[in-house]
């Protein structure tokens, strides 16, 4: 991963609005916070940290909501999500 061209830390949503019924998914790039909430956090390039935890590459890591809020630093990751609380019914 270039640090240099990846831009400013982001945590972007990754899928259409359509899908909030079903669940959720934020590309994290760079260094971000997290908000508390169950995820499963996917790195996807880099080698950082999610608070005190060593992440790199290929790592998949379970968040409780517990946790609180979490801190990522210098990787790319999928941050997948349970469905938005105020998203309503889905329609099919």
């Amino acid at each position: 991963m270039n640090r240099e061209a990846s831009g400013p830390p982001l945590a972007a949503h990754e899928l259409p609005d359509e899908a909030d019924p079903y669940f959720r998914a934020e590309r994290i790039t760079g260094d971000a916070s997290l908000d508390a909430g169950f995820s499963i956090l996917v790195v996807l390039d880099g080698e950082g940290k999610l608070d005190d935890m060593t992440l790199r590459r290929g790592m998949a890591v379970l968040i409780p909501h517990g946790a609180g809020e979490t801190r990522v630093e210098r990787v790319e990751a999928l941050r997948c999500r349970p469905p938005a609380p105020d998203a309503g019914e889905a329609r099919w």
